[in-house]
């Protein structure tokens, strides 16, 4: 009898981070908006910002076009310029600014690079 021969497997290890569940849930959202409406964000932004009457966008989006409460809110939002903070930097820790700045200079960089 001829004798196999073992090929070794790698284990599979985990990432260590994984993306926060609710940023999870708002890109899990945006994919299936499309699916669900037969618009993509992007359409429901230039319709909202084109049509939707200002003061009531959300219940505009509710009543008009049958969105749950949360879709119009979020549409609402970002058809105002908001909830894309996501994508901005800015310092983890609620330290004030002079405490910024004296980390910078003791360690050489520029606040900006924080």
């Amino acid at each position: 009898m001829g004798r196999t021969k073992r090929v070794a497997t790698q284990k599979r290890i985990a990432p260590f981070y994984s993306v926060h569940p609710s940023v999870a849930m708002m890109q899990a959202w945006i994919a299936d908006l499309y699916q669900k409406t037969g618009r993509t964000l992007d359409e429901w932004i230039d319709l909202v910002q084109e049509e939707g009457p200002e003061p009531e966008r959300r219940t505009w989006l509710k009543a008009k076009h049958g969105l749950g409460t949360n879709a119009s809110w979020w549409i609402a939002q970002r058809a105002e310029g908001k909830g894309m903070e996501d994508g901005t930097r800015k310092p983890i820790s609620r330290r004030p600014k002079a405490m910024w700045r004296q980390c910078s200079k003791a360690s050489g960089r520029d606040q900006a690079d924080l």
